[in-house]
């Protein structure tokens, strides 16, 4: 038997601290795709990394043509730093970036890599606009390779009317839940016509937006009271969470939902829970966004999408536009594929031959303007969060590189007035987080911070969910509508 050209060694070491339960599911679909290369490679996983290391888990990498990196953070750092200078190994180190392009891999730099890393390494991503990232960042080559859910999918087959809406995930601003409620406002009519309700399947957590220095605040506390104000709490449902998948889907599929995920995470990677829902016959309503982006192309007819613009104050979704597709996809019977897109299966095994390159790797110098811009927070020194490479990389959604890597996003135009149709009787109705004061609007988003719109008076009337009524000029209400502050409601029916 001829020997294997290829050997592969994966280290693929879980830590469990401070880390969201998706990784894991992460991290096991990657550990099985590098299972696939067994049938040509030689293939060994080290599971758990001791340090210091020990001389075997060296020795490991000597013969090695390529260490596979699942995730890159300290421990893994230091260990392609010793196998490459003390072991001396020549091979290719294949990394998983998980959220690093969308912070201009600023962890990175912090730990040393730009000093360990070569050209002719490889940076896996999970979604091509993370590709797109890391090719404007780095000289590295990048490679797209998708996830597998690790749900199994349903082997039955049949159409499923949309009868609720539903939310599975994290509880926190940047998943843009408030977003969701304030489009449940706008088609609450309908929903109540149809017996229809929003459930959330969900667990708090209290980060915010770390990266961009904007705290978490009581949101759980704001959706509950915004659902009251906008006089839509009877159409909303908090379920309590279930960490078995299996049930949770179970308990999802009996309410036959629509999966709403608005999010605007600033790393939203991937989507684990977009790629289960579809796995059980779920369609699912999706903001335009990240990683998100890769299933609204690969599962058409499953997957609809909501556009994401940007503003001067960050990147954000028309309420409207959400509002119309909701109201257009309820009632409606999906028969969700079930046979999905061949690449979430059987992965086209990817050739990794060496390169020799042998040259520096380099950060780009948009890369270099955002290492600059950012420093590590006091909570990072303080250890609250696991994550000791993180810190405050932007200085909040208005910041010029923020909005540069979003517009890579998904963040790529303004919107304008030929994105809205505004009619004799339509309603002008202002964001239950907006208020007026003086001859501004302020606005508390919970997403991205607080800002203030100047405004003139004129004929325009804007109404608010506390039943105050403003005349505003045009130019003004075009300025509102420019950064999500606004939306319509058709009242003719």
């Amino acid at each position: 038997m001829s020997e294997k050209k290829y050997k592969i060694l994966v280290v693929a070491e879980h830590e469990d601290e401070g880390r969201w339960t998706s990784i894991d599911h992460l991290l096991d679909s990657f550990k099985n795709y590098w299972k696939t290369y067994e049938s040509f490679a030689e293939v060994e996983f080290l599971d758990q990394i001791t340090y210091p290391f020990i001389k075997e888990d060296l020795l490991r990498s000597i013969d090695k043509t390529h260490i596979v990196f699942l995730r890159l953070s300290v421990k893994e750092t230091m260990y392609l730093q010793s196998v490459r200078s003390t072991v001396n190994s020549n091979a290719i180190c294949v990394a998983y970036t998980e959220e690093s392009p969308s912070i201009g891999f600023f962890n990175y730099k912090t730990l040393g890599l730009d000093k360990i890393l070569r050209s002719d390494d490889v940076l896996v991503a999970q979604n091509m606009r993370d590709v797109d990232l890391i090719q404007n960042l780095t000289n590295l080559e990048a490679r797209y390779i998708p996830c597998q859910s690790p749900l199994q999918p349903r082997s039955e087959i049949r159409p499923r009317e949309v009868k609720n809406f539903c939310y599975i995930g994290r509880y926190t601003n940047q998943k843009n839940i408030h977003t969701l409620f304030w489009a449940i406002s706008l088609v609450a009519k309908e929903m109540r016509m149809a017996n229809a309700k929003l459930y959330l399947w969900g667990m708090q957590d209290n980060y915010g937006s770390p990266n961009m220095a904007i705290p978490s605040g009581p949101y759980l506390e704001q959706l509950y009271q915004i659902s009251i104000d906008m006089g839509v709490a009877d159409l909303i449902e908090f379920r309590e969470f279930c960490f078995s998948k299996e049930e949770l889907y179970e308990e999802v599929i009996s309410v036959s939902p629509l999966m709403i995920s608005p999010s605007l995470h600033s790393d939203e990677d991937f989507g684990f829970t977009v790629l289960e829902c579809l796995s059980q016959g779920i369609p699912c309503l999706i903001s335009n966004w990240g990683g998100y982006h890769q299933f609204i192309e690969d599962f058409k007819g499953s997957v609809f999408s909501i556009p994401v613009y940007k503003s001067e104050f960050g990147p954000f979704l028309f309420v409207t536009h959400m509002a119309e597709k909701m109201r257009e996809l309820l009632g409606r019977s999906f028969e969700v594929p079930f046979h999905w897109s061949k690449k979430y299966e059987t992965y086209e095994l990817v050739d990794l031959e060496s390169k020799n390159l042998r040259g520096m790797f380099k950060f780009s110098e948009l890369a270099l303007k955002i290492h600059r811009n950012a420093f590590i927070s006091p909570q990072v020194r303080a250890g609250e969060r696991q994550w000791p490479h993180h810190g405050i990389i932007y200085k909040g959604y208005n910041d010029p590189l923020s909005l540069e890597i979003f517009s890579y996003y998904g963040a790529e135009r303004y919107l304008g007035e030929d994105d809205f149709s505004y009619q004799e009787k339509t309603s002008l109705v202002l964001a239950p987080w907006c208020y007026k004061s003086g001859d501004e609007i302020v606005s508390d988003d919970y997403h991205r911070g607080q800002f203030r719109i100047k405004v003139e008076s004129g004929e325009f009337e804007i109404r608010t969910y506390q039943g105050e009524l403003y005349t505003l000029a045009k130019t003004s209400l075009q300025r509102l509508l420019s950064v999500g502050a606004l939306g319509l409601l058709d009242t003719s029916n």
